[in-house]
């Protein structure tokens, strides 16, 4: 081969990086998720090698580093290149002295994308490799070849061939321009259902000349196109203020007219796939329906970045009062793929409860009844909130002048609901009042009800009668069972409440009224010879006033049991 017939290449390295920049890297339209079918080109990754090894068919293999490092490939003879050609003592010194082969490897770690890929998540891999020197035959227009390998097994078949020609020259192949491009799809694949690690070979198609294939290489880089789906909507929410205010489940959330729900919807391509959307519809059934049927109401709403809340309105005429529904959401990234459908169940209630009743309780310093005098300015008495329907979940109550139930306390729905009022001096000249309301499970406050009775002056007040009158026999007979009969206060309309007997901490006995008058019976025996003083006490329900009373007992020996005792005595031993 004459001098004239070897041609070297250059591209220099400014031009590579715009080519790179411009080939590899490009950016489509920014992701804008869609609702039609049409999906949006994906942006491709672009993965760089991590670390590279040169294998030469005389020094053996050496370690590059596969970002920095200029490394040739293909057959070198530095006696077929003239050092006075441009550029030839550079491939005079990266070829050494004797002709010899050399191929290149680059490995990608499993700290890349493919870790966190499947292999259908990914859509189409390539390798790529940039050159800034080649050596071509623009004489005899002998074409050039580059073979891809898995790994640096290079026995098997290549996985891929580019093939190229110098300028100006026919046959089919493309100019060399520096650029190589091989289809590594299903290495990435592979890649993706281990672990994520890859490693690829490359070596001249014909490693006898250096018009075949010589190139020194710049950069190696994998650039992948892959898509996951979104992630399930998460952290369902609905309510009656945006954007939903209550977890929404597998358990039902009453709300009335004003519904809102969202969930948040997230794309783990979110940090790959810059400005891309992601859609969530929302779907409405009845309760129990398959959500392969024609949804009641349906709505796509779509957030301008991926990983946020999204929100809507579900009109009220759509849906029935006392009716289940269940929601389902399924989110949509902007390239067509969908997550998995969600569900929740919500109900629609637009009915108030009924309102509620206060009672004034048993066993407080004052039992503030409708009919008399009673307390005084100062002198607390204690209400119980009973009513309004099964579904009520809260009580809301309020004591004063003005009072209301928008501005006073809360507490949950229960039997034993009550609450404190202290009346003030104004009461005692015009009235006393407390309020209550009923607020049931989806929001929906009763009426108001209203208890006024009249707060006592010192020269008007009615004492309030004790709670409970305790009677009964108050001398007995050791070994005797003791029975006492309690009689609850007439203010109790009906009979409530339980009342405990005990001797300082220890509790002998109790009863739960159902009647007027309870009996209470001590065992035999439980109380020692002697005086006892015995405090009966009475409570509505927990958290209610306790009221207490003594009664004083004494239990003795009878003569009959002192014979008894007498008789069992032995006699003295006499001399």
């Amino acid at each position: 081969m004459s001098l004239r017939r070897r041609t070297i290449a250059l591209i220099p390295v400014s031009t590579l990086a715009c080519m790179l920049i411009a080939t590899v890297a490009f950016a489509p339209t920014p992701a804008v998720a869609q609702t039609s079918d049409d999906p949006l080109p994906i942006t491709p990754e672009l993965v760089y090698a991590t670390s590279g090894t040169v294998h030469n068919s005389l020094s053996g293999s050496t370690a590059f580093d596969p970002i920095d490092d200029r490394t040739w490939v293909g057959f070198c003879d530095p006696a077929e290149v003239d050092p006075e050609e441009s550029y030839g003592e550079v491939i005079i010194e990266a070829c050494d002295e004797s002709p010899s082969s050399q191929r290149m490897v680059w490995t990608f770690d499993d700290q890349n994308v493919l870790a966190e890929l499947s292999a259908d998540d990914i859509v189409s891999a390539r390798f790529q490799m940039t050159a800034d020197l080649a050596w071509v035959d623009e004489v005899d227009c002998r074409q050039g070849a580059l073979e891809l390998y898995t790994g640096a097994d290079w026995s098997q078949e290549p996985t891929a061939v580019s093939t190229y020609a110098p300028s100006g020259c026919d046959g089919g192949a493309r100019t060399w321009n520096g650029y190589f491009s091989f289809d590594a799809t299903e290495l990435a694949k592979q890649a993706a259902s281990g672990d994520g690690s890859l490693t690829v070979g490359v070596k001249a198609a014909d490693e006898t000349c250096m018009a075949c294939g010589w190139n020194r290489i710049k950069v190696g880089a994998l650039q992948i196109t892959f898509n996951r789906a979104p992630a399930d909507p998460a952290s369902i929410r609905v309510g009656t203020s945006y954007p939903g205010d209550l977890p929404c489940t597998s358990t039902p959330q009453w709300l009335n007219s004003d519904i809102y729900a969202s969930a948040y919807v997230a794309d783990p391509d979110t940090p790959y796939h810059s400005g891309e959307t992601v859609t969530a519809t929302f779907e409405v059934f009845p309760a129990g329906q398959s959500p392969d049927g024609t949804p009641i109401f349906q709505r796509t709403a779509t957030e301008r970045y991926a990983d946020a809340r999204i929100a809507i309105a579900i009109p009220p005429d759509v849906l029935n009062d006392g009716a289940l529904y269940d929601l389902w959401i399924t989110s949509r990234d902007g390239y067509g793929k969908e997550s998995g459908p969600v569900r929740c169940t919500f109900g629609v209630d637009r009915t108030d409860p009924e309102p509620p009743t206060i009672t004034p309780v048993v066993g407080g310093d004052a039992v503030y009844v409708a009919t008399e005098p009673r307390g005084g300015a100062g002198v607390p008495g204690y209400f119980w909130i009973s009513g309004g329907g099964s579904d009520v979940a809260t009580y809301r109550f309020s004591g004063g002048t003005s009072a209301s139930c928008g501005t006073g306390s809360a507490a949950p729905a229960t039997d034993t609901t009550g609450f404190s009022f202290t009346p003030d001096s104004r009461a005692v000249f015009i009235e006393g009042r407390v309020v209550a309301c009923a607020v049931d499970r989806a929001g929906n406050w009763s009426q108001t009800t209203t208890y006024v009775f009249d707060v006592g002056s010192s020269d008007t007040a009615v004492a309030t009668p004790p709670a409970i009158t305790v009677s009964g026999a108050s001398s007995y007979g050791y070994g005797s069972t003791y029975t006492s009969d309690i009689t609850l206060s007439a203010d109790a309309a009906t009979p409530y409440g339980e009342v405990t007997v005990s001797e300082g901490s220890t509790v002998l006995g109790d009863a739960t009224f159902d009647a007027r008058t309870k009996s209470v019976t001590i065992p035999a025996k439980r109380l020692s010879v002697g005086s006892h003083t015995l405090t009966y006490t009475y409570q509505a329900f927990p958290g209610a006033p306790r009221w207490s009373t003594r009664r004083s007992s004494r239990w003795s020996v009878r003569s009959s049991q002192r014979r008894r005792r007498s008789a069992a005595r032995p006699r003295s031993a006499r001399p």
